[in-house]
């Protein structure tokens, strides 16, 4: 299977799961500058401890549906992939936080915006193959 997958997809159904399990533990380990980043908006208390994990369980349905080579794992990709641009924008517009170096916000944005975009795009020039 990982033939059909491809390295690339499978180290990003890799880098998903670890970010679904970063998603689980949001309500045992989240402070201030941790808690689940939703639309923007950093989350803390009740609004945390949920959709910490509903996105962790969404990001665990996309692991599978990669690793599977699932036909559902092509919208999720694309939702995912737009979800993540949209909160990486108006998380810069809300946030007070201090702003981090440069240097940071340039892997950030290749990380944080390219797998998820790149996966999208992989997985939609694979899709004659998804089952």
């Amino acid at each position: 299977m990982e033939g059909k997958r491809g390295w690339f997809l499978t180290v990003c159904a890799v880098l998903f799961a670890v970010l679904a399990l970063s998603n689980f533990l949001k309500p045992v380990l989240a402070d201030a500058h941790t808690g689940f980043v939703f639309f923007g908006h950093r989350l803390s208390g009740v609004p945390n401890d949920v959709i910490g994990p509903v996105f962790g369980l969404i990001l665990v349905a996309y692991v599978i549906a990669i690793w599977q080579m699932r036909r559902f794992a092509l919208p999720l990709a694309w939702v995912y992939a737009g979800y993540v641009v949209t909160n990486t924008v108006l998380f810069s517009m809300f946030t007070t936080d201090k702003p981090p170096s440069p240097t940071f916000m340039v892997g950030a944005l290749v990380l944080g915006l390219g797998i998820p975009i790149s996966a999208a795009i992989a997985l939609t020039q694979k899709r004659a193959q998804l089952t």
